[in-house]
């Protein structure tokens, strides 16, 4: 906003009141958070407004999209602001708008209204994001359980995944219910949305923008191993309130999963609410419902007075098998109420999972009176931990002494927490067994969890300058087993951990305020005002710790190491730029261009090393002396990205990154997608001659691109520059099989091919 003179030009001081800004937001920004919409004032601008009515600057040949620096011509004059400054927007709710006091003192004054996503975390990783193409470490823990009829068991494991670290971006995500990195839940549909309008570049386009263009996404997970985006039958499906207007669309629907997985999918009328729940049909015979019981959903409040529902997770109620078993699964809800006094759940868990009812066969419906189960697993959960192994804290309230705390109230406001977080803390999960559905529960053994535990901290957002609650710590250190009698016990699991940072930059935007650079080599220019440093972000000790070690209490130690990877975007200082690590040496980080090598996109903590060291004891003779003998196994991994990109952008060397080239906003800290290494070295020193050495090629992504440039067109990020369109579909067969591995080869010591070369084809295909 400037006060200009009648030549049009900034005039000399600006206003003596303040300005009453309103924002209008109707129906289409329901389900963000309006009741803590936060008022930026004097942040920097971005590097696509031009408030200077002189001359238009020279176009330079560069993709928009992802150019660090303007080719030449320099950035065009920007207005000097007032100090940056926040408050808190107020909203009406009958009309639906926000309104701010801000001031306006000088001749030229910027402000937004900011908010954040009131949903925490959301699906889970990509399966191909779990292996060697993605420098990941996965490991699971299968609890005990008696088999029911038919066998058909609840697949509950205790599973750990690094992906699930490297993906959670979010600083205010705390851990979930049984630690960083670590999972027992049984799988979700979960429903997001996002607004795909593109940025207004020109001026018409400025004062006239067009609205939002709300588009939907849904997640599958189960315990079985699947895990897709779900593909509905047309863009317009629309499975609960959401806010491109569109009705909830009868059911049943049938969709698709991506990657394909073999699954039929079905929406069908819920039975509990006027949406949908879900009905997964595996090729296993396995039939999964999600989110046909009451208690098994999970929503949060939006829009005005927070009294418009919207659903985020349906979660998994029930498994049958062809011949009618049934496994059901009953959750447990912590229920949080709005200032507005509307009570919605915080945080599900499950509480019990229930099979072998012998009066209960139906492969199609779950059984309700007849249900009388035999075995059960209960899982004991509150916002305490119960067994401390490590650092404690005390619960705050209802929340988790880790969880972030909301700031919005205090003077200059703050972030809020999120509506929908971790909240609960597994601490016991108890196999029990009855001889009747009326007798009471016998407990076969149990799982006993323990934890080490730290507070949030507090931090400033670099995107909004605002003071922001970082979640704190949660991690499992032990886990041990309990006999029926609770007191034998098997010997206990323990686990350690290291925080190992990942890291963001964007070159074309700049953290508020300008001196909040984060890391001392985060000095690069890019297209904004800010000369110091570009716009970063980072994961924090609570949501980037990886394992180090495991130890059974058996003899088997395993240590791991981690590094980080860089993506490379603009190349390296020296070295190659299919190196990862080339840009992680001290001595070359605040050099251009390693000084940005994560551009729009993020770093990667990957796996480096595994150790397995056994105890063994050796004999010497009959009735000799015995001396324990450590044996120590090691495999080494190293990895290579993708250089050249088939699809490059404008000064783009490498990546492990898909987008699109049109897609130059903030949004781009969440839109890129992870497609994983083209090569992963695996250097071993057993099972092979020692010294010997794997490697592993996978297909990976293509880089930053367009659908098709014929049919969609390429948007350069400001007047600077020219946009060279890139042609990338998804469909192509780089993109749709990454993570699937085509060549393996394995090396002998001296060098030398062993006779093990193995290849593998891949395609695409059209339904």
């Amino acid at each position: 906003m400037q006060v200009v003179d009648a030549a049009g030009r900034p005039a000399a001081r600006g206003l003596r009141q303040p300005l009453d800004v309103r924002l209008h937001a109707a129906a289409w920004a329901g389900a963000l958070d309006l009741a803590h919409v936060r008022v930026a004032v004097n942040p920097a601008l971005p590097s696509w407004v031009d408030l200077d009515p002189g001359s238009a600057p020279p176009v330079t040949p560069a993709s928009g999209a992802r150019q660090a620096t303007p080719a030449g011509g320099g950035s065009a004059p920007r207005p000097a602001l007032g100090a940056l400054s926040h408050g808190k927007a107020t909203l009406d709710p009958s009309s639906m708008a926000l309104s701010a006091v801000v001031p306006a003192s000088s001749s030229s004054t910027a402000m937004s209204f900011d908010t954040d996503a009131p949903v925490a975390t959301f699906g889970r990783p990509d399966p191909f994001e779990t292996d060697l193409s993605a420098g990941a470490l996965s490991s699971g823990i299968e609890l005990d359980l008696p088999a029911g009829p038919g066998g058909l068991t609840p697949p509950l494991q205790l599973a750990y995944s690094s992906s699930s670290v490297n993906d959670q971006h979010n600083a205010q995500a705390a851990a979930p219910w049984v630690g960083s990195g670590w999972n027992l839940g049984l799988g979700s549909v979960s429903w997001a949305e996002h607004n795909t309008q593109s940025v207004c570049l020109d001026a018409t386009c400025q004062q006239n923008p067009p609205p939002a263009q709300w588009e939907d996404s849904w997640q599958l997970s189960d315990p079985f191993g699947t895990a897709a985006d779900l593909v509905p039958p047309n863009i317009n499906v629309a499975t609960f309130n959401e806010d491109s207007t569109h009705p909830i669309t009868p059911s049943p629907i049938t969709w698709h999963t991506a990657p394909e997985t073999r699954a039929k999918v079905v929406s069908i009328q819920s039975p509990v609410n006027a949406g949908p729940c879900f009905r997964v049909f595996l090729a296993s015979g396995i039939m999964e419902e999600f989110g046909c019981t009451g208690d098994s959903l999970q929503w949060y409040p939006g829009g005005a007075n927070g009294a418009t529902l919207y659903l985020a997770n349906w979660l998994l109620d029930l498994i049958t098998d062809p011949q009618g078993n049934q496994v059901h699964v009953t959750y447990q809800r912590d229920l949080a109420t709005t200032p507005g006094g509307f009570t919605y759940p915080r945080d599900i868990v499950p509480a019990t999972v229930e099979w072998d009812s012998p009066g209960c066969r139906d492969a199609q419906t779950g059984c309700t009176s007849s249900w009388a189960p035999l075995m059960r697993v209960a899982l004991a959960a509150s916002h305490a931990v119960t067994h401390v192994s490590g650092a404690s804290c005390g619960p705050n309230g209802s929340l988790r002494c880790d969880d972030p705390v909301d700031l919005s109230g205090r003077q200059p406001a703050g972030l809020p927490a999120p509506l929908v977080q971790s909240t609960f803390v597994l601490n016991d999960a108890a196999v029990q067994v009855r001889t009747s559905g009326g007798a009471g529960w016998n407990t076969l053994r149990d799982y006993r969890f323990s934890y080490s535990q730290a507070g949030p901290s507090q931090t400033a957002d670099p995107v909004s300058g605002a003071q922001e609650s970082v979640a704190g710590q949660l991690l499992l250190t032990r886990l041990q087993e309990i006999g029926a009698d609770g007191v034998a016990a098997q010997p206990a699991r323990t686990f350690g951990y290291q925080y190992v940072p990942e890291w963001y930059e964007d070159s074309l935007g700049a953290p508020q305020p300008a001196g909040n650079c984060g890391p001392s080599w985060n000095n690069g220019q890019g297209s904004h005002p800010n000369p110091t440093c570009l716009l970063w972000s980072q994961t924090f000790a609570g949501t980037g710790v990886y394992l180090v070690s495991a130890d059974n209490g058996q003899g088997l130690s395993e240590s791991f190491t981690w590094a980080l990877a860089r993506n490379n975007d603009h190349g390296v200082v020296s070295g190659s730029a299919a190196d990862p690590m080339a840009c992680d040496n001290t001595s070359v980080q605040s050099t251009y261009p390693c000084n940005m090598p994560d551009d729009e996109s993020w770093s990667r903590v990957v796996l480096t090393q595994r150790q397995d060291s056994v105890a063994r004891v050796t004999q010497a003779g009959q009735g000799g002396s015995q001396t324990p003998t450590t044996v120590t196994s090691t495999w080494n991994y190293s990895y290579q990205v993708r250089t050249p990109l088939p699809a490059p952008c404008g000064n783009c060397v490498a990546s492990f990154y898909w987008g699109n080239e049109n897609d130059f906003d903030l949004l781009d800290f969440y839109n890129n997608r992870f497609m994983g290494f083209a090569q992963t070295n695996v250097g071993l020193n057993m099972g092979l001659p020692g010294g010997s050495v794997e490697v592993h090629k996978f297909h990976t992504t293509e880089g930053f691109g367009l659908y098709d440039p014929s049919q969609v067109t390429c948007n350069p990020i400001d007047n600077n520059h020219t946009c060279i369109p890139q042609r990338d579909p998804w469909s192509d067969l780089s993109n749709a099989a990454h993570g699937h591995e085509y060549e393996l080869d394995r090396y002998d010591s001296n060098g030398s091919t062993l006779p093990a070369t193995w290849w593998r084809s891949w395609t695409t295909a059209t339904r």
